[in-house]
């Protein structure tokens, strides 16, 4: 075994044979994560129907065996079908740089190797200018839907204005932004219930996750602004995804502060009104109020009229309870009704 182990990179042997170490202390997670993509490069575009064996012996054909550590496939959020691109980590930063520099062809197209980090920058720099232009195409409808709407739109929009410069008062620093990379948006493993265990639950200090099964985004909001720092600076290494994490700061933390206030008013107006619409006991059907009028003039008199004059011969003694009875507790002694007479021989 000692003789196997002589000359392994990473590794250490003792003098006596008996006993290996590491050569050099092992990193932190982010650290060796960081490593892994220094050295990993995106390989796109594959047929939709590749599968992972083809993947295998294409790289194998091209690379070396001992450069290539492992093949990941990418695939889309929901369906779950290969996206054409896969990521493929190599043992070095030379080989890295060798695989880059190679010119591949797979199914009559070029295949294009790029550095993994340069990759994502690139597909959160095109997510972003999607989003612009989103953003752009709204602004210019609801543009379109002012002039069209006349005064009445101008209105509409001077009071949405209005609403705007409002800006809340806030805490800075409790809002922390999470990015996943590419058009699929989040894993389907992803959820608020992932995403509170991986930032730490209530023991971290996180107070809210705001985020829709599949969104590109998702937005973590702390207790105080040393809880969500300290998150940043550990990181998200868990979720699935491999989302960038940042600070909410200037406009956007403004931004989403807004959001959150009008969430809250919209809420308190809502539960403000359904408490308006509650039947209380002293109002429309309360025993003090409606019915109570009608247990006291409607059942009474109901019972006594209604009933009595309703039903005949049954009238006359549920009648009696609204009516007869009712005399009878008035006028007899102390409010009982009056016995019978006796009879004498």
């Amino acid at each position: 075994m000692a003789g196997a182990l002589v000359g392994v990179e990473g590794l250490e042997l003792s003098a006596c044979g008996r006993r290996v170490r590491r050569a050099s202390e092992l990193g932190s997670v982010q650290d060796v994560l960081r490593a892994i993509d220094e050295r990993s490069v995106l390989a796109a575009p594959f047929p939709m129907d590749t599968t992972l064996e083809q993947l295998q012996a294409f790289f194998d054909e091209h690379l070396s065996a001992e450069d290539v550590r492992s093949l990941r496939m990418r695939r889309h959020a929901e369906s779950k079908d290969f996206k054409g691109s896969v990521f493929v980590e190599l043992g070095s930063a030379e080989a890295c740089a060798r695989a880059r520099a190679l010119s591949l062809t797979h199914a009559g197209a070029v295949v294009r190797m790029e550095s993994k980090l340069a990759a994502l920058e690139r597909e959160k720099a095109e997510a972003e200018a999607r989003a612009e232009a989103r953003k752009a195409q709204e602004a210019a409808k609801a543009a379109a839907a002012k002039e069209a709407g006349g005064e009445a739109g101008q209105e509409t929009a001077a009071a949405g204005a209005g609403e705007a410069e409002e800006t809340p008062d806030f805490t800075k620093g409790l809002l922390l932004r999470l990015d996943f990379p590419g058009d699929g948006g989040a894993p389907e493993e992803v959820t608020i219930a992932s995403l509170r265990e991986a930032a730490g639950g209530k023991e971290g200090g996180l107070h809210f996750v705001d985020f829709e099964l599949g969104s590109a985004k998702a937005v973590l909001r702390f207790q105080e602004p040393a809880q969500a720092a300290a998150l940043l600076e550990k990181g998200l290494s868990s979720v699935p995804g491999e989302p960038s994490l940042a600070l909410l700061e200037g406009p956007d933390e403004e931004a989403q502060w807004k959001a959150i206030f009008q969430h809250r008013k919209q809420s308190s107006e809502r539960r403000g009104r359904g408490r308006g619409r509650g039947r209380g006991r002293g109002g429309g059907r309360g025993r003090g109020g409606g019915r109570g009028g009608g247990r006291g003039g409607g059942r009474g008199g109901g019972r006594g009229g209604g009933r009595g004059r309703g039903r005949g011969g049954r009238g006359g003694s549920r009648g009696g309870r609204g009516g007869d009875r009712k005399r009878g507790r008035d006028d007899g002694d102390g409010g009982r009704p009056a016995s019978k007479p006796k009879t004498t021989d």
